[in-house]
């Protein structure tokens, strides 16, 4: 559902972190509009049907019942809605044909940009991109947007390059969390080499000590690298919400790790014989100090095992309209430290909960494989099948509670029973807040101007003022697609916002791509939005 610049506004940044990137929002033209006033009358409902699993694709309007609020509405509009990626193959040359753009979003969550990975990325730029397709790209921190696929070899070793540059940046945070954990674990085998600190009661409070530092660094690193992908998820919804054309997301995201206290390695087997030696302790506060340091390595084990705070099932909701396909390859890879105290292993996160999820329920294909080529081909093949209903809202100006049945057993009837609640601001506010991301306030596109604020980058003390370091990077390209503009500029921002206006005089009357890419240069964050003008 579009409501125009308000939801524009509200695009934020991600990381994704994290994958914490940022989502363009794309500005309404003349046919936008028009579908704007069409959809105040009529309310589309994207539904999915499964049966076992798999799609069911031979129902009929009549099979299906529309409620709002609990009262019967009228379903005037009935489509059903097949698509696959290599449905249309590429027309011949000389025909004059062209095959239509398609939308893809690619979002990589890596740390390791391995072989296998990079041809893959080969694979899909020589056999499943078109040139007339647009690209959008997150690897990691790192967001680029890409009008048109021309100059593929150039795209591919732009998109190459920047997954190695933020593969290294995850590698090193790793590893710092592993240094940080193995100094740990080190001192304290130094405090407690003392065999006699056993019937102490020095030897309970190191235990303390060492396992709520290591509880804090688990913490701290999901918190920076592992808390805003329920927020990437949403902005993407709303974006995607907006594109009128068929949609496509591929995720390749490779397992999280985190050095753990395995019980094959040292400091696990110290922490359990000591607290066993506890236990057995004629000592009632060394017996007590057992009981507590139990249940703070239990809380430790735990923690490793909880993925997030928001509901992965709440998330899908909010792709069941925007007739969008989630694919993801989960990718194993391998983390090798060398530690007599850790080693890294599988955690769960939000992340992998929601793929999972999102996946499942927008007609997308999971998969598990270190073969990128073989999984890009079986996204390739995969069909997505949505029935598309219609109806005239109760009141157009407040859309009800939405229920949708379907006649006969065992199906599982997925959409978005609350098409126009925001349901997760407060949460994402919140979040937003906590660790603020780079995004755009005002972006516009009037009487051949831009204009634009950027704001929540982070700022530091330089010279006894607060600044911000950024970079902002402005294309405008032409339907046909030649660059008409190309230009960057560094920003020291000394408030925030700060706003930015250029005028574009020069351009001649047509349809054109304004693309603006933002970097936060101190927090690493960047953001991509775009407009499409329309020239008169």
């Amino acid at each position: 559902m579009m409501i125009g610049d308000n939801m524009k506004r509200r695009l934020a940044g991600l990381i994704a972190a994290s994958w914490l990137l940022a989502f363009p929002s794309l500005a309404q033209d003349e046919n936008e509009s028009i579908r704007e006033k069409v959809e105040t009358v009529n309310v589309e409902v994207p539904v999915r049907v499964y049966s076992s699993g798999k799609p069911v694709t031979d129902l009929k309007k009549e099979d299906f019942t529309l409620f709002e609020d609990g009262r019967t509405q009228v379903i005037n509009g009935f489509v059903l809605s097949r698509k696959k990626i290599d449905r249309l193959p590429e027309p011949a040359p000389g025909t004059g044909l062209v095959a239509p753009s398609r939308y893809f979003v690619l979002s990589f969550r890596v740390y390791d940009f391995n072989e296998p990975l990079r041809q893959g990325l080969a694979h899909l730029f020589a056999s499943i991109l078109r040139p007339q397709d647009q690209l959008l790209v997150f690897a990691n921190n790192k967001t680029r947007f890409y009008a048109r696929l021309q100059e593929k070899e150039r795209i591919l070793a732009e998109i190459e390059d920047d997954l190695r540059k933020q593969c290294h940046i995850a590698k090193n945070n790793m590893l710092i969390s592993l240094k940080e954990v193995e100094d740990e674990g080190n001192k304290l085998k130094w405090n407690l080499k003392n065999a006699s600190m056993i019937g102490s009661m020095t030897a309970p409070g190191t235990l303390t000590v060492f396992l709520k530092k290591y509880g804090d660094i688990l913490n701290e690193y999901k918190r920076r690298y592992l808390s805003q992908d329920i927020y990437v998820y949403y902005n993407l919804a709303r974006h995607l919400a907006r594109i009128n054309k068929e949609k496509w997301v591929i995720n390749f995201y490779q397992l999280e790790m985190f050095p753990q206290m395995t019980d094959n390695k040292e400091v696990r087997q110290l922490v359990e014989r000591y607290i066993e030696a506890f236990r057995a302790s004629d000592v009632a506060e060394n017996r007590a100090g057992a009981i507590s340091l139990s249940r703070t390595l239990q809380e430790i084990d735990k923690n490793m095992n909880i993925s997030g705070e928001f509901s992965a099932k709440d998330i899908s909701k909010l792709f069941y309209k925007v007739n969008a396909s989630f694919h993801s390859v989960f990718i194993k890879s391998r983390v090798d430290a060398l530690s007599e105290n850790i080693e890294f292993k599988r955690m769960a996160t939000s992340i992998e909960d929601n793929l999972r999820e999102l996946t499942k329920k927008t007609g997308g294909s999971l998969i598990v494989s270190g073969d990128i080529v073989d999984s890009l081909d079986v996204i390739s093949g995969s069909e997505d099948s949505v029935y598309l209903l219609t109806y005239v809202p109760l009141n157009p100006a407040k859309i009800g509670k939405i229920k949708v049945e379907v006649a006969g057993k065992g199906y599982d009837v997925l959409y978005d029973d609350n098409q126009r609640a925001d349901y997760i601001s407060a949460y994402l506010r919140r979040k937003q807040e906590e660790n603020p991301s780079l995004m755009f306030g005002k972006f516009s596109f009037r009487n051949k101007k831009l204009s634009l604020d950027l704001t929540r980058f982070k700022m530091q003390d330089i010279g006894g003022k607060a600044c911000g370091k950024l970079t902002v990077h402005v294309q405008v390209v032409a339907s046909s697609g030649q660059s008409v503009f190309d230009r960057s500029r560094n920003l020291e921002a000394l408030k925030d916002p700060v706003s930015l206006s250029l005028g574009f005089d020069f351009l001649a009357p047509g349809k054109y791509d304004v693309v603006v890419e933002a970097q936060d240069l101190l927090s690493g964050k960047s953001y991509t939005d775009f407009l499409q003008p329309v020239i008169q």
